[in-house]
């Protein structure tokens, strides 16, 4: 049932056309009169299709209405008109009407001409369903429709495929040498000759790729599936294809081979086993390494069982691992067996392999990499009894090691008891020490004593007595002798009284000088010794001599000092 709006300005007309839509069970959903109304009711009441008077008053007759209708909503207009005019007709065709309707008419042609347009509009809705579809699906899979005329030589290029190489600006139609330059330069003569020869020669179908050029002169690939397309009723024949957009599968595809010719360097270049086993254990691929590994062609063990190639005793071994494998999945698997070469030496093989499965969960087999650790495994077993005889030196080393420390533990103790025992006796020394000091101290205390006391006698009585003997009337020699008494005397008197008074006259300075002078020391070995100019050593020896009150230049002050300190 279809929702009709009658647009007629006589009211007799659009009553009876009203009636003739009922009748037919279609819904009427409105009427107007004029065509600005129609304009309005159609925008608001949204009808299926709609009956419309060319003639009607007003700034805006059928034919303008229907075609704003057309053009603003998608809703097919069915035009009814009482003249047939040539020039009418023709402006009528530009608003695209379903059909005509020519007055007078009666119910059977209303009937006919709505049925007519209800069928049409709906084969119109779907055919534009359709291409819709069409449209989007080609796009998507970037897919374009051709044709080629070869009587004309021309091309039909549907817009997609224009699109796709960036010529969407172009007429549908070229000319088969023009669509020809857009191939690629190294495919152009393939692609012309195939397509030809399937011409000529009437083959239904044809498949083939090429490279064609986009307008900004990048490279695609199509794969073209060509028909032949004869029309039975002339005889002519047309060629129709599709071209679908494959270069994202031919780059795909050379990264494949590149992926496939890197794997297969791989196999040839690496020393390790590529294989796999099916569920029952049975070599369904070896690389060629299994050669260099145990002397087999691959073909000799394809489809033979892996435990053919096994002792009895690594048997059980290896179903365990195998078993491990199946349940771990993707999860890699790493063991050490035993096979038997072709020689029959054994030969110690290192697997890392994992498990494959249907998409139901099903085990299909196993797959994995194996490399000979024959010598890794033989440097091992020599590294561990290396190791294990290195502990049994550490160890025993380690003995003699503890029975010495405990050797000079018992050497530090008895060290220990000597060092004690020397300091008791350097204690035992030291008061001694200080014992013998205090005593020299109390000795040289009684010597001094007595020789201030004989220095007293001298300066007393002596001195005295050589005084009056020089006041006498004596001989020149007499005096003189007297007069070398006098200083012997003083020098013993000096001497007597000892150091401690000599110090007391003499600076620090100068009783340095003085010490060095009584041990022989000349003026420029003293000034050496001190840090001093040998003009103020000398300076210091006279200032002694005036304090010693050695006038006489004839008494020599080494000795006097020599005599005087002992």
């Amino acid at each position: 049932m279809a929702r009709v709006l009658v647009v007629d300005d006589e009211v007799i007309i659009a009553m009876q056309l009203e009636a003739c839509i009922q009748g037919l069970g279609h819904q009427l959903v409105g009427s107007a009169a004029s065509g600005l109304e129609a304009l309005d009711l159609a925008e608001r009441l949204r009808p299926d299709i709609i009956l419309m008077d060319i003639k009607m008053p007003g700034p805006m007759d059928g034919i303008e209405a229907a075609e704003r209708i057309r053009r603003r909503f998608d809703i097919p207009v069915l035009l009814i008109t009482a003249y047939a005019e040539d020039p009418l007709i023709e402006r009528a065709k530009q608003a695209a009407p379903l059909g005509f309707i020519v007055k007078p008419f009666h119910g059977g042609e209303i009937r006919a001409a709505i049925e007519v347009a209800i069928t049409r509009m709906e084969l119109e809705r779907r055919l534009r369903d359709h291409e819709r579809r069409y449209q989007l699906a080609t796009s998507a899979g970037r897919v374009g429709v051709w044709e080629w005329d070869p009587e004309t030589e021309r091309i039909y290029l549907e817009p997609i495929l224009r699109t796709l190489l960036g010529r969407s600006g172009e007429s549908d139609w070229c000319a088969f040498d023009q669509w020809l330059a857009w191939v690629h330069p190294d495919d152009r003569r393939r692609v012309q000759r195939q397509l030809q020869d399937q011409f000529s020669a009437g083959v239904p179908t044809l498949e083939l790729e090429r490279r064609l050029l986009h307008q900004d002169g990048r490279v695609f690939w199509f794969l073209a599936r060509t028909q032949l397309i004869e029309d039975a009723r002339t005889g002519g024949r047309h060629l129709v294809g599709t071209d679908v957009d494959i270069t994202e599968r031919k780059r795909m595809e050379t990264a494949l081979n590149k992926s496939r010719e890197r794997f297969r360097s791989l196999l040839e270049t690496t020393s390790d086993l590529i294989w796999e086993l099916d569920r029952e254990c049975h070599f369904t691929y070896l690389s060629p390494q299994i050669y260099q590994l145990l002397g087999y062609r691959p073909a000799e063990l394809t489809g033979s069982s892996l435990f053919k190639l096994l002792n009895r005793s690594q048997v059980a071994v290896l179903r365990e691992q195998l078993t491990r494998m199946a349940v771990a999945g993707r999860d890699a698997q790493r063991f050490e067996t035993v096979l038997r070469h072709r020689d029959g030496s054994a030969v110690v093989i290192e697997t890392s392999g994992v498990s494959f499965h249907d998409s139901a969960g099903r085990l299909l087999g196993f797959r994995g990499i194996s490399r000979d650790v024959t010598e890794r495994k033989r440097l091992r077993d020599a590294l561990v009894e290396a190791n294990l005889k290195l502990e049994q030196k550490v160890a025993e080393r380690t003995r003699h090691l503890l029975e010495a420390t405990r050797s000079l533990k018992l050497q530090g103790r008895e060290l220990e008891r000597r060092s004690e025992e020397a300091v008791a006796t350097n204690e035992s020394l030291r008061e001694a020490n200080v014992a013998l000091m205090m005593m020299t101290k109390s000795m040289e205390r009684g010597r001094e004593e007595r020789d201030k006391q004989q220095a007293l006698l001298v300066r007393t009585r002596m001195k005295p007595l050589i005084q009056r003997l020089e006041a006498g009337n004596l001989e020149e020699t007499a005096k003189t002798q007297l007069q070398a008494l006098a200083g012997y005397l003083d020098g013993l008197a000096a001497g007597l009284s000892g150091g401690a008074d000599l110090a007391a006259r003499l600076s620090e300075t100068e009783w340095k000088i003085a010490l060095l002078i009584k041990d022989g020391l000349n003026s420029r070995a003293i000034a050496e010794r001190l840090g001093l100019a040998v003009d103020t050593v000398k300076t210091h020896r006279k200032n002694i001599r005036r304090k010693l009150r050695l006038k006489n230049s004839s008494i020599n002050l080494t000795t006097h000092l020599m005599t005087n300190l002992g």
